[in-house]
Protein backbone atom coordinates (compact mmCIF):
# COMPACT_ATOMS: atom_id res chain seq x y z
CA UNK A 1 0.00 0.00 0.00
CA UNK A 2 2.83 2.42 0.85
CA UNK A 3 4.47 1.71 -2.50
CA UNK A 4 1.21 2.53 -4.32
CA UNK A 5 0.91 5.79 -2.38
CA UNK A 6 4.43 6.84 -3.40
CA UNK A 7 3.51 6.28 -7.06
CA UNK A 8 0.24 8.19 -6.71
CA UNK A 9 1.80 11.16 -4.89
CA UNK A 10 4.85 11.45 -7.13
CA UNK A 11 7.38 8.66 -7.53
CA UNK A 12 10.17 11.08 -8.46
CA UNK A 13 9.93 13.02 -5.21
CA UNK A 14 9.57 9.78 -3.23
CA UNK A 15 12.86 8.52 -4.67
CA UNK A 16 14.60 11.82 -3.83
CA UNK A 17 13.23 11.70 -0.27
CA UNK A 18 14.41 8.11 0.25
CA UNK A 19 17.90 8.95 -1.05
CA UNK A 20 18.14 11.97 1.27
CA UNK A 21 17.21 9.79 4.25
CA UNK A 22 19.15 6.58 3.56
CA UNK A 23 22.73 6.34 2.32
CA UNK A 24 23.07 3.28 0.10
CA UNK A 25 26.25 1.19 0.13
CA UNK A 26 24.98 -0.85 -2.79
CA UNK A 27 22.13 -0.19 -5.21
CA UNK A 28 20.50 -3.15 -6.95
CA UNK A 29 17.84 -2.84 -9.65
CA UNK A 30 15.86 -5.99 -10.42
CA UNK A 31 14.80 -5.80 -14.04
CA UNK A 32 14.09 -9.49 -14.51
CA UNK A 33 10.46 -8.63 -15.22
CA UNK A 34 9.62 -5.12 -16.42
CA UNK A 35 6.37 -3.26 -17.02
CA UNK A 36 5.43 -2.16 -20.52
CA UNK A 37 2.59 0.24 -21.23
CA UNK A 38 0.66 2.21 -18.63
CA UNK A 39 2.47 1.14 -15.46
CA UNK A 40 2.80 0.59 -12.64
CA UNK A 41 -0.71 -0.84 -12.33
CA UNK A 42 -2.10 -1.27 -15.82
CA UNK A 43 0.98 -2.25 -17.83
CA UNK A 44 1.86 -5.64 -19.23
CA UNK A 45 4.69 -7.62 -17.59
CA UNK A 46 7.60 -8.36 -19.94
CA UNK A 47 10.58 -10.64 -19.27
CA UNK A 48 13.61 -8.37 -19.49
CA UNK A 49 16.19 -10.51 -17.70
CA UNK A 50 18.40 -7.68 -16.40
CA UNK A 51 19.94 -6.97 -13.00
CA UNK A 52 22.03 -3.83 -12.48
CA UNK A 53 24.12 -3.20 -9.37
CA UNK A 54 26.68 -0.64 -8.27
CA UNK A 55 28.00 1.48 -5.43
CA UNK A 56 26.87 4.82 -6.89
CA UNK A 57 23.07 5.23 -6.97
CA UNK A 58 23.18 7.94 -9.66
CA UNK A 59 25.40 5.86 -11.95
CA UNK A 60 23.15 2.82 -11.54
CA UNK A 61 20.15 5.00 -12.42
CA UNK A 62 21.94 6.35 -15.51
CA UNK A 63 22.64 2.82 -16.73
CA UNK A 64 19.02 1.80 -16.16
CA UNK A 65 17.72 4.84 -18.04
CA UNK A 66 19.93 4.27 -21.07
CA UNK A 67 18.51 2.16 -23.87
Amino acid sequence: MEKQQSHIHGIHQSIVDINKTVTADLTVVDGTIAMEGVGPTFGDPVELGVIVAGKNVVDVDKVCCSQ
